[in-house]
C-alpha cells in the first residue's frame, strides 16, 4: 500500500496553481507572478510596480498532530500492514508585493473559503482551518524605496497515511527463572 503524504514541492505547486487561478492567471503561463522561491540573485528580483506573490509552506505544531490512528491488517501469512493515520498542519504564508497587493490578498483570502477551492484542495487531502486572520499590510523599505507588501497565513489540515509492512511473530521463547536458577524453557512456534 502506498503512503498518502504530500512533499514540500507538491504542496507548493498546489498552492501556486490555486493562487494563480484565483488571481486570474493561467498557471501554465503565469511565469514568476506566483512563486515558491525567493530570487536567487538577491532581494527583490522584481520591480516595485510588479504584482508578485510568494508562497511559503511550513508544518505547524498543533495538539491534533499528536494523535495517531494505527490499524493492522494481514498482508500474507508472514506479514502485517501497519497503517498509521494522522493530521499534519500545513501553514501557508502568502507574501504579496505590488500596487495591487492588498486587493490580491483580499481575493485570495476570500477564495480559499469557496467550494471550488475547497474541492480542489480536498482532492489532495488538504482542509482549511477556518480561523484565517485578515491580511496585514506591511510596506517594506528596500534601497531607499518603499514596496507595497501584504502578508497573510492560512492553516490546512492534511490527512497523512503511512504504511509499513511488519513481520508476524512466528516464534517466542519463554524462560521461567527463580533466584535458584532456570526452571523451564518453553518454545512456541506458529
Amino acid at each position: 500500500m502506498a503512503d498518502q503524504i504530500l512533499t514540500l514541492v507538491q504542496t507548493e505547486d498546489i498552492f501556486i496553481n490555486i493562487t494563480a487561478q484565483i488571481l486570474g492567471l493561467n498557471p501554465a503561463t503565469q511565469g514568476d507572478k506566483v512563486r515558491a522561491t525567493w530570487p536567487r540573485l538577491g532581494q527583490p528580483g522584481f520591480k516595485s510596480t510588479d504584482d508578485v506573490v510568494f508562497i511559503k509552506v511550513n508544518v505547524e505544531f498543533d495538539p491534533i498532530t499528536q494523535q495517531r490512528d494505527v490499524q493492522y491488517s494481514d498482508v500474507s501469512v508472514d506479514t502485517l500492514n501497519r497503517k498509521a493515520s494522522y493530521t499534519r498542519v500545513q501553514s501557508i504564508r502568502w507574501t504579496i508585493y505590488g500596487p495591487n497587493s492588498y486587493d490580491n490578498a483580499d481575493k485570495i483570502r476570500n477564495a480559499i473559503f469557496l467550494p471550488d477551492v475547497y474541492n480542489t484542495l480536498a482532492q489532495h487531502h488538504l482542509f482549511l482551518v477556518v480561523d484565517v486572520q485578515a491580511p496585514v499590510r506591511a510596506p517594506e523599505e528596500y534601497n531607499g524605496q518603499w514596496w507595497e507588501r501584504v502578508d497573510f497565513v492560512a492553516n490546512y489540515n492534511e490527512l497523512v497515511i503511512r504504511n509499513a509492512d511488519i513481520p508476524h511473530i512466528t516464534s517466542i521463547k519463554i524462560t521461567t527463572q527463580t533466584q535458584k536458577g532456570v526452571i523451564k524453557d518453553v518454545d512456541f512456534t506458529s
